[in-house]
């Protein structure tokens, strides 16, 4: 079952007719909201994607075998870094992230932007994380 925030069906309403991947993130990058186009990346159940990291969630290759933020990769993640810049005071802006996840028995890059922010929501801080995902194949498969 999808993560809510809470009482706010309007905003979960709005979040879910963006387009793009969005998730509030805690300062160890672990989701705890996320919108429906964000299930596209999701390569777990549904109901385990709570409070785990991004990459756990999105099978990205450097997250094996430790977990997302276990392997030496994961200090170069533009995803990680910059929701963690959001929790330093700053924004980032559409930053160029290239991700490779697994996706059966391949390898599958994916290039995307990466825009966050922190949020104030119920006297808890998150960072507010929209991915565009600016690769070749998805401008294709829209067009």
């Amino acid at each position: 079952m999808k993560k809510s925030l809470g009482n706010g069906d309007f905003l979960n309403t709005i979040l879910d007719k963006i387009p793009f991947p969005i998730f509030l993130m805690d300062d160890d990058v672990k989701i705890h909201v996320y919108n429906l186009a964000a299930i596209s990346l999701f390569d777990i159940e549904l109901y385990r994607v709570n409070k785990v990291g991004c990459g756990d969630a999105f099978n990205c290759v450097y997250s094996m075998p430790d977990g997302c933020g276990g392997s030496e990769a994961c200090k170069e993640c533009v995803i990680r870094n910059s929701a963690r810049k959001s929790y330093g005071g700053s924004k980032v802006v559409r930053e160029k992230a290239d991700i490779q996840l697994v996706r059966g028995n391949k390898v599958e890059q994916i290039q995307m932007l990466v825009t966050t922010e922190l949020l104030k929501y119920n006297d808890e801080l998150y960072a507010i994380v929209i991915l565009e995902n600016i690769s070749v194949d998805h401008k294709d498969k829209q067009g």
